[in-house]
Formats: C-alpha cells, sequence, structure tokens
C-alpha cells in the first residue's frame, strides 16, 4: 500500500470507535491498578486488607489484558486496521500498543500533512 492509497482510504468509524471506547477503559483500569499498587505499600494494613488488595491488583491486571487482546482482535478483523497497524509498527519504538493508540486517538496520521497533525 503506497502513501496515496492511505489517503484515500476510509477509515471504518465504528471499529475506530470500539478501538477507542476499548483503549479508554484500558487507562481507566490502569489508573485503579495504579492506585491499588499504591495502597498495597502502605504502612500499617493488615493481612486481610494486603490480601484483597493483592486480589484485586491481580484481577485488574487479567482485565487490562483481555482488554488488550480484545483491541488486538479487533485491529486483526481489519483490513484497514491491520494494514495501518503495520505500517505504525514498521517506525522504530512503535509497537503494538502504541500503534493502537494512534489508531484510536489520532486516525488522521498518514492522511493529513505534519502541521495538521502537530496541530491536533
Amino acid at each position: 500500500m503506497q502513501l496515496g492509497d492511505l489517503l484515500h482510504d476510509t477509515a471504518p468509524q465504528q471499529e475506530i470507535q470500539e478501538l477507542r471506547d476499548l483503549l479508554a477503559r484500558r487507562q481507566q483500569l490502569q489508573a485503579m491498578l495504579h492506585a491499588e499498587q499504591c495502597r498495597v505499600k502502605l504502612d500499617g494494613l493488615n493481612k486481610a486488607v494486603i490480601t484483597d488488595l493483592k486480589s484485586n491488583i491481580n484481577n485488574l491486571k487479567k482485565r487490562i489484558a483481555g482488554i488488550e487482546s480484545t483491541a488486538s482482535a479487533l485491529i486483526v478483523q481489519n483490513k484497514y486496521l491491520q494494514d495501518r497497524t503495520n505500517r505504525l509498527q514498521k517506525v522504530v519504538g512503535i509497537g503494538e500498543k502504541v500503534a493502537m493508540t494512534v489508531l484510536a486517538f489520532l486516525p488522521e496520521i498518514g492522511k493529513v500533512d505534519r502541521k495538521k497533525i502537530a496541530a491536533i
């Protein structure tokens, strides 16, 4: 696929919105995870509270992994998203998670010039 092809592609709006929703939820879960990880480090907690916190931390990690897996599956099922993900990941330093985030929250990339992207 050439750059010119990308400029004329129509982004699948429903799938991009689904990806955006999934990644927003992942961010919420990550914030909860961070809060629980901070709480478990507090001094003077009894063992029952520590056990509950650790259980919740493990549960949150599993939920985050599930969200990421669902987002990856969404991308794999859509040729447009898969092609764009592959192109993004060819850039050094861009992995799957960054590519997902760019696709979800900056779908204009590759379609507008860099001045417009910078303004966004």
